[in-house]
This record gives structure tokens, C-alpha cells and sequence, in this order.
């Protein structure tokens, strides 16, 4: 049962970065950036607002996790309608 009760916890946690992520990109990111960033990618820190902006998102991210090495991470695609989310721990290196 140990693995379901884990299981479910990433699942909550991976909808709440997701929430709280197109949240913070659509209110507070997206009109400082949109439309002279579009095509480029967004890692944004859930928790804190920070964010990083790079045609390469792997880029996006390191410099991100720079700033913030344990952000729950949000990814968007700037001028796009789909977005996606990851949660990467500096410990494992996979969320």
C-alpha cells in the first residue's frame, strides 16, 4: 500500500505544480514576454514565481535551477496553447 499512498501523492503534487504554474505563466509571465519570446521556453518555479526564458529548453532549465535547485518545475511554450510540467529533484534526477 506504501507504493499506492506514493503513487498518489506525486500525482497531487504533479496537478498542484501544474495549477499553480499555468497560473502564475498566464497572469504574471506571459505578458512581459508574449509575443517577442514566442517559439521559446519557459521553466517557471511554481513556489516563487522565478523564471527562466531560452530557445533551448534544457537551457531554460539549468539556468533556472541556478537560481532555484529545487524548483517544482512548470515548462511552457511561449505563444503556444500546450504546456506541459515536470518535477526533477537535484538528488535523483527524475521526478
Amino acid at each position: 500500500m506504501a507504493i499506492k499512498a506514493e503513487t498518489d501523492s506525486r500525482v497531487r503534487e504533479r496537478g498542484e505544480v501544474e495549477q499553480q504554474g499555468a497560473f502564475v505563466y498566464q497572469t504574471v509571465v506571459k505578458p512581459q514576454i508574449e509575443p517577442k519570446r514566442n517559439g521559446e521556453f519557459v521553466a517557471l518555479d511554481v513556489d516563487s514565481g522565478d523564471y527562466s526564458v531560452d530557445p533551448d529548453e534544457l537551457l531554460a532549465l539549468r539556468r533556472l535551477r541556478q537560481l532555484r535547485p529545487k524548483a517544482r518545475v512548470y515548462f511552457a511554450r511561449v505563444g503556444a496553447t500546450a504546456v506541459y510540467d515536470m518535477r526533477l529533484t537535484s538528488d535523483s534526477g527524475r521526478g
